[in-house]
């Protein structure tokens, strides 16, 4: 494992003084905490960057920290906390001149608004995003804007809207050969249209999301589209398809051993064992 590895750096880089590589080191330690799931040790690496960070002026370098902070408070439910270093990290980037760094720093702001159901708010975050997007010339991060404006919509129900914005989503990923987010945004068309009782058009999507779904690898995501197929041919009645939609899925959560993903399909069985006598 490679966390050992940079906590064990730290000692030869201290010694020669080198504080800007320090704080990377620490702030990557930070990181791997975070994707380890170890959130309170995360930032306890991440508060030991940020002075080191704004010492030697490493600016941007700063902005990124304190992103990092914001999504770990955001992934303990800290959203007063998370907002903070989002709003930090915006005020940063926008000295530094940086769209890319403003754009995910408004993107960040808009999701804490979007859980905390302010979706006004969360949809001036993302237009304001999207709007550096283009100026910028940025379509992949456009298109993520789209994505997530889309999404409120679809929250709001706005379904008009929702597809409107999540249709433009999609056809920039599609143009940018953006494989994984294809899938993400064929799926929650899928979504929108399931919410809208017209489930044959929310099958066709999640259909054209499979395929998408394993050649990007991504075993979640077809497990959750999966489940979608099997809910969608239960609102049709057609049981032996859900079925058989829902073992896949079941097969592949032991896979990857999510426990709550195979408990949502077990869940799901049960009402299609239930439905079929």
């Amino acid at each position: 494992e490679a966390l050992p590895l940079y906590e064990k750096a730290l000692i030869p880089i201290r010694a020669a003084g080198d504080r800007k590589l320090e704080a990377r080191v620490l702030d990557q330690i930070g990181f791997m905490y975070d994707r380890r799931g170890d959130l309170r040790e995360a930032l306890v690496w991440y508060r030991q960057a940020l002075p080191v960070r704004r010492e030697v002026g490493d600016r941007e370098g700063e902005a990124l920290t304190l992103i990092g902070m914001g999504l770990t408070h955001q992934s303990l439910g800290e959203s007063d906390e998370a907002l903070d270093y989002y709003t930090q990290s915006l005020a940063v980037a926008e000295a530094g001149g940086w769209p890319w760094r403003r754009i995910e720093a408004l993107n960040n702001i808009g999701a804490v608004h979007w859980y905390r159901d302010e979706y006004d708010k969360a949809l001036d975050y993302y237009n304001r995003a999207r709007s550096l997007a283009i100026a910028d010339k940025d379509r992949s991060r456009e298109s993520s804007m789209l994505h997530n404006i889309g999404n409120i919509y679809r929250a709001l129900g706005d379904y008009e809207r929702a597809r409107e914005h999540l249709e433009m989503a999609l056809e920039i990923r599609t143009n940018l050969h953006e494989i994984w987010k294809q899938a993400v945004t064929l799926h929650e068309l899928g979504n929108t249209y399931l919410d809208e009782k017209r489930a044959s058009e929310a099958r066709a999507h999640y259909e054209q999301a499979l395929p998408l779904r394993r050649q990007a690898g991504d075993r979640r995501g077809e497990a959750y589209t999966l489940d979608a197929l099997g809910l969608t041919a239960r609102v049709l009645k057609e049981n032996e398809k859900a079925l058989d939609y829902a073992r896949q899925a079941e097969a592949i959560w032991e896979s990857v051993s999510d426990k709550r993903g195979r408990a949502e399909t077990h869940e799901s069985l049960g009402l299609i064992y239930a439905a079929m006598g």
